[in-house]
């Protein structure tokens, strides 16, 4: 993305000062917003910061801006709460030494009324006044902005600022909460997603820039899942590894009861904040009930060990109409996604993040499904064991001899594999998933082997083959499932098209002591279920990935029954 903070210009040494107030006049926030409209001098303002935005870029070609920054401060004092707006050069002067929780002096700053659609955060304190009726400018010039960090053993008890409340809430608690509600957690990662990016708008070449994560705190056999939006932090954003304690601030709940299974996650917000070290000093470690948390508990540290793995991830799709054409074209590493299936309004399944188009796709159906699987012995040195179960449709064996062509990109390459997190080697692994920071650090010594690593998949993959609806043309594509036996969901999901559809697999509902089935039983079920689809047409969206070295992987993202194939 382009808002991120990068390079030298972004100064992070502003500290705080002392000030000698005798000569200073303060004026309330709602006096000023009682009297603003009949002033042409501001006084000076005291306040804290409570909330901080991510940064926002606005250039375009046509503007001559040299920094077009903006970024959002919500302060408060005794008497409210109000939206700061720091513009432009000031914002790489200042961004990244402002945080929530200090204490500020604004003086010769600027006040306008303030703009109707945008929607305040919720106050830390509900009793704080919200003020809505005008907004603070912050500015290089026009007129320059003086900005002072007053040290907190200056504060004085009469002054009455707002004191910092964190939502801290426990993944126990999370289940109970209604959507949209805001809440900050804290707790060990124990699952790092790769970086992905979407459009912001589709005309438009800006993008989020966002990744998945997962956060156990030892309260519940789940954990939190965040989808964690660049937060103007890159330098904790690009650096995170599963088994680091981490802290994110502002998250509001998305959660839908209808769905099978029930979606329950959280995402991040305009002024959400991420840390991942030096906690000691940040505002909510001055919080008594943040002292006891349960993240550091035995329950969460086995959690990490257990669970943690990297997973295999999607970017952007892009429509394309024919497979061969597009394979050879893509860059190093870049990804494309094609659809196949019936011209038919496809019954898609809510998913985070995914996109369903039916724009010039191309029919197909199901046609063999073939699995290979890689499952790991618990004892060291033993091979590997390949188990293969197979379901072939009559329909092929009739069709499979006569084909104009058959495309085969079924093949899973080691660095495609997501594998088990090893704390020691976390930078290679990091390397190895994308997940790489944007500034070039050279190796240290002789790198290990993507195979000295356990695969994260017990399930290994599949080989699935389609046959387009003239058959004439199949291609075998890779299908790769995420199973783990400790992923036990209330519902059921017993089909091979809504597994696929979720890219996971669920075991059967256990009760008292029964035993989990094992990775052999859940793929034989999956076998099983790909009889259903015998003769279905299907939509179906493939992700094509260009590894260099003539090395193309195709992977089966989704499928879809339409509901009308006529």
């Amino acid at each position: 993305n382009n808002e991120d903070p990068y390079g030298d210009i972004w100064l992070t040494d502003k500290q705080p000062e002392e000030h000698n107030f005798s000569d200073t006049k303060i004026i309330s926030l709602s006096h000023l917003e009682m009297t603003w409209t009949n002033r042409r001098n501001f006084p000076a303002l005291l306040v804290r910061i409570l909330h901080k935005s991510k940064l926002r870029y606005y250039g375009k070609p046509d503007k001559k801006m040299i920094e077009p920054y903006q970024t959002f401060l919500e302060v408060a004092d005794s008497s409210g709460t109000v939206s700061v707006i720091m513009w432009n050069a000031l914002c790489p002067e200042w961004y990244k030494s402002l945080r929530v929780g200090l204490v500020l002096l604004l003086q010769d700053y600027s006040v306008k009324k303030s703009y109707p659609f945008r929607i305040q955060p919720v106050p830390v304190d509900p009793q704080i006044k919200l003020i809505s009726t005008m907004e603070i400018c912050l500015n290089l010039r026009d007129p320059p902005t003086n900005i002072i960090i007053i040290p907190e053993k200056q504060v004085k008890p009469e002054w009455r600022l707002p004191k910092l409340n964190h939502r801290f809430t426990t993944r126990s608690e999370l289940d109970d909460m209604p959507e949209n509600c805001i809440c900050d957690v804290i707790g060990l990662l124990v699952f790092v997603g790769r970086v992905q990016r979407s459009k912001k708008k589709e005309n438009r070449e800006d993008f989020w820039s966002y990744r998945w994560i997962h956060i156990a705190d030892g309260t519940s056999e789940q954990p939190f899942i965040v989808e964690l939006f660049s937060t103007s932090q890159p330098e904790i954003f690009e650096n995170i590894y599963p088994m680091a304690y981490f802290v994110c601030t502002q998250l509001k709940v998305v959660r839908n009861d209808n769905q099978v299974p029930k979606l329950l996650y959280l995402t991040t917000t305009n002024e959400s904040g991420v840390f991942i070290t030096g906690h000691r000093g940040q505002p909510y470690t001055y919080d008594a009930k943040n002292a006891n948390r349960p993240s550091t508990s035995q329950a969460a540290r086995v959690e990490i060990q257990e669970r943690n793995g990297k997973r295999h991830q999607d970017d952007e799709p892009v429509n394309s109409q024919y497979f061969q054409t597009t394979s050879t074209n893509l860059s190093l590493s870049n990804k494309i996604r094609i659809l196949q299936g019936p011209h038919a309004n496809p019954v898609a399944v809510p998913q985070p993040g995914a996109s369903v188009q039916t724009k010039g796709i191309k029919p197909g159906m199901p046609s063999i499904f073939n699995r290979r699987a890689n499952i790991n012995a618990n004892l060291q040195g033993k091979a590997r064991k390949t188990i293969s179960d197979r379901w072939e449709s009559q329909l092929w064996r009739e069709k499979k001899f006569g084909l104009i062509d058959h495309l085969h990109y079924s093949r899973v390459y080691p660095e495609s594999i997501p594998r088990k997190f090893m704390f020691e080697h976390r930078k290679f692994l990091s390397d190895q998933y994308n997940s790489q920071p944007a500034k070039y650090v050279p190796p240290e010594g002789r790198p290990p082997k993507l195979d000295d690593f356990k695969s994260a998949r017990s399930l290994g993959h599949f080989e699935v083959t389609i046959l387009g609806l003239n058959h004439e043309i199949a291609i075998d594509v890779a299908f790769l499932p995420m199973y783990c036996p400790e992923d036990i969901r209330t519902s059921q999901i017993d089909t091979l098209l809504t597994s696929m559809n979720y890219s996971c697999a669920y075991p059967q509902d256990t009760t008292g002591n029964d035993r989990l089935p094992g990775p052999r039983a859940v793929a034989g079920d999956i076998i099983k279920a790909a009889t259903e689809l015998d003769r279905v047409h299907i939509v179906g969206i493939l992700d094509i990935c260009n590894l260099g070295n003539n090395k193309v992987e195709v992977y089966l993202h989704k499928i879809y029954s339409p509901e009308n194939t006529s």
